[in-house]
């Protein structure tokens, strides 16, 4: 599949320990080397305002050396993204771009950093649950989907399904009337809480689409659009079971 949308975003006004895939070429952090290696540059809006606000403070020197490298020209891109670990991007994320030391009007008054809707809906999935396994499969799915509308259905299916099972309502496609009015929507808080198997999810949703694509009585646009979904689950499952994997070989 092809990028089909390279439209930017501002990522400061939105709401909302493994590699994604093998990252050629050297880390950030060994492109960078150390402090007293870099050459000085001019940085951009967004690090000066987060050094004059202390927006940087709860990270360590390596990490602000790297996550300043990246946002040096106000905007972060995949490769870079690609340079980082799912940790290192968690990082990013929570203490580079809403950093915890800043207030809520500090934030929104901050530069703008563009990026690319996938960049952004990375980010998004490293706070989607409680359960970093879970994020790390839809993290790497995200990067993986490369068509904006397949990506952005594929993660809203996730977002309504996590929160059915939440709250305890029964599974019911995004494309379903009423799908949308009928499902509470998840806040920090409910994430913090969550106390979903993820591995019975993963078996039920699929279970789920596949019941409606084997059904003779739906329709074929309603069994083409739970393919779909079907079909962006099991990347995820893909995913759920190598990070499984790739922790079980490192415990």
């Amino acid at each position: 599949m092809e990028v089909t949308n390279n439209s930017y975003t501002n990522y400061t006004q939105q709401s909302s320990i493994t590699k994604i895939e093998e990252v050629k070429g050297v880390s950030f952090a060994s492109m960078i080397g150390t402090e007293e290696e870099m050459v000085e540059e001019t940085i951009g809006d967004y690090v000066a305002y987060m050094d004059k606000h202390g927006g940087f403070d709860l990270l360590s020197e390596e990490n602000q050396a790297v996550f300043k490298e990246i946002l040096k020209d106000d905007e972060v891109t995949i490769d870079e993204i690609d340079s980082l670990s799912y940790e290192e991007a968690k990082l990013f994320h929570k203490y580079a771009l809403y950093p915890e030391t800043l207030s809520e009007e500090e934030i929104n008054n901050a530069p703008i950093v563009n990026m690319t809707s996938q960049i952004g809906s990375m980010f998004f999935t490293t706070q989607t649950t409680n359960d970093d396994t879970f994020n790390e499969a839809l993290y790497r799915t995200v990067r993986e989907v490369n068509d904006d509308n397949i990506r952005r259905d594929i993660t809203n299916e996730v977002s309504i399904n996590l929160a059915q099972v939440h709250f305890g309502s029964d599974l019911m496609a995004s494309y379903t009337n009423g799908a949308y009015t009928n499902t509470p929507n998840l806040w920090a808080e409910d994430v913090e809480k969550m106390n979903i198997n993820f591995d019975n999810f993963l078996a039920d949703v699929l279970n789920f689409h596949e019941e409606v694509i084997d059904n003779p009585e739906m329709s074929s646009d309603t069994k083409e659009r739970s393919q779909e979904l079907l079909d962006g689950y099991n990347i995820i499952l893909k995913h759920y079971y190598d990070i499984k994997t790739e922790i079980n070989e490192y415990a």
